[in-house]
């Protein structure tokens, strides 16, 4: 099958319907949502979805949890055995798995061109809660519920099982007791760098380093799993020094790579130095695998560590937004052995407001950019309102006011030797704070705030060094949250379900009086006769307070 969205020339003229795959018991049961439809495969078997099936619930939607949003499917079907007798027998249907697919069918005479290889993909799932032996239907009526995966649920780590220092990769006398059994620290940006009111560089313990070589004549510290990108890093130790010093590479005895510093005879070597730390102030940690540079923008960042979850990713959504999304700047390291990749993105990183949602695609995870002031740059497309593009709703806000956010208080810039962060910002439309560099207003929060009063939301974070990073976070989290938006519900035609939730357009509309105004596709669904779209579209235009109001 094929995974990616159907393009806008493929769905011109065409009407769709969804066929299902259900894998249980050794055998495939196939299912058509219309009239039974034969696909024939490369090899020129042939395939009969010959059962109807009803769907309902299949919808995309744009979410900010921070979580990837993955389309909880029902379904309705009636299969050609005895599912009661099956139970009777242990087999229940809870053991089986559905594969949903979209084929394309020509509007005017019927015919799908598509092969079986060539359906597109929609996803894949465990069922859930079956429920068989409905009264006066048939013997082999059910209903279950799908959660549809585009690939595998991303189960592997962010770092790989083998970064532990112990003794099966390196000499287990020569290391160090405090840092025997410790992951190896996957370091992203420049942690251990920050500047002050006045610009000045200020370094400080931002990753630890691990003594695992503590031989008098070679003690070395490794400092990153794999290679950094910087070639030199300042070692801070626990008493205080610092010294710059080169940066190594080696292999430890699984032949993983790493980063390393030799401090024999720097000022970092004491009788009093037992614990050490880096400051990235002369370059990065890792690589960026998509661009020059240490890995360190928000968009590659994820892009990465999605990619390393196992997950199938839609590179070419990450590529598009990178512009947006890697203005913001994440300095950390990470060196637990057991965190997910994926669990890192969902409940680390995104547990920061950042302007971002993650969404199942046809192509893979990608991106969904929730900005305010998105470039008309981004709109996919120009709709305009009108027979094909239908209102289907009043317009609405979306937003009560308790949801109402004007005053962010981020705290930032994690010390790893203390074990606390060293610096924050504010975000506040309050009238009655005096503005410096850590406390900053905009036009906007001082208008929700005159509106709703105070409405505060606090976040601490150790993915996050810079402070103008810091500041675009919160700024970001007021632009979206300070003001309420409004969303409106379209019906399209079957040629438009080439537009995906997330999608920018720019839309022109006679009743709301806009033209080209640049907007978000935040839902879409099919209808429940399957002959056409339901598309909800968030709008983020302001009223001009200049203008007079009405009468």
């Amino acid at each position: 099958m094929i995974s990616r969205a159907p393009t806008q020339s493929e769905f011109a003229g065409k009407e769709f319907l969804f066929l299902m795959e259900v894998h249980w018991q050794g055998r495939s049961w196939r299912f058509s949502s219309d009239r039974p439809v034969s696909l024939t495969s490369a090899d020129g078997n042939s395939y009969e979805y010959d059962q109807p099936f009803g769907l309902s619930g299949f919808s995309q939607e744009v979410e900010y949890s921070g979580q990837v949003s993955t389309p909880s499917v029902q379904i309705g079907c009636v299969f050609p055995v005895n599912l009661s007798t099956e139970w009777q027998q242990g087999r229940t249907l809870a053991t089986g798995s559905a594969t949903i697919s979209m084929v394309l069918r020509d509007s005017v005479t019927g015919t799908i061109s598509q092969t079986y290889e060539s359906q597109f993909f929609l996803g894949t799932g465990q069922i859930s809660q079956p429920q068989i032996a409905f009264p006066d239907q048939p013997t082999g009526a059910t209903s279950f519920s799908v959660v549809l995966y585009m690939g595998s649920s991303g189960g592997e780590t962010l770092l790989d099982n083998d970064w532990v220092i112990d003794g099966t990769t390196f000499a287990s006398a020569d290391i160090a007791d405090n840092a025997l059994d410790k992951g190896y620290p996957l370091v992203i940006g420049q942690p251990g760098v920050r500047y002050d009111n006045t610009g000045t560089e200020i370094k400080f313990e931002g990753s630890p380093a691990y003594m695992y070589d503590d031989t008098h004549t070679a003690p070395l510290l490794l400092i990153t799993a794999d290679l950094s990108y910087a070639s030199q890093v300042t070692i801070i130790d626990n008493v205080g020094n610092s010294e710059l010093l080169n940066i190594g590479y080696k292999q430890d005895l699984q032949g993983n790579r790493y980063s390393y510093v030799d401090i024999n005879g720097s000022a970092v070597e004491t009788l009093q130095s037992t614990e050490w730390f880096c400051s990235w102030s002369h370059g990065g940690g890792i690589q960026n695998p998509y661009g020059s540079g240490a890995l360190n923008g928000l968009g590659d960042v994820c892009r990465w560590a999605l990619e390393r979850s196992g997950e199938q990713v839609d590179h070419d959504a990450w590529a598009a937004a990178a512009p947006l999304l890697n203005r913001f700047a994440i300095d950390c390291y990470v060196n637990d052995p057991e965190i997910g990749a994926r669990e890192w993105v969902e409940d680390v990183v995104l547990s920061l407001p950042f302007p971002l949602s993650l969404q199942e695609g046809p192509d893979g995870i990608r991106p969904i950019t929730t900005e305010i002031d998105v470039p008309p740059s981004h709109a996919v497309a120009s709709i305009e309102e009108g027979p094909e593009f239908q209102p289907a709703s009043a317009l609405g806000v979306f937003q009560e006011p308790s949801e109402l956010v004007n005053d962010v208080v981020i705290r930032f810039c994690y010390d790893a030797n203390r074990d606390r962060t060293r610096d924050r910002i504010r975000f506040t439309g309050n009238p009655n704070k005096t503005l410096s560099q850590t406390v900053i207003t905009s036009e906007k929060s001082r208008e929700s705030y005159d509106r709703y009063r105070g409405m505060a939301e606090e976040y601490e974070t150790k993915i996050l060094t810079d402070r103008g990073t810091a500041a675009l976070v919160a700024q970001s989290r007021i632009a979206l949250m300070a003001l309420p938006t409004s969303r409106r519900s379209y019906t399209a035609p079957p040629a438009y379900g080439w537009l995906q939730a997330g999608d920018w357009i720019k839309f022109t509309s006679d009743s709301l009086s806009l033209t080209d105004e640049v907007c978000q596709i935040v839902s879409r669904a099919p209808l429940s006769d399957m002959v056409g779209w339901e598309f909800e579209i968030e709008f983020r235009k302001e009223a001009n307070r200049n203008q007079p109001g009405p009468g």
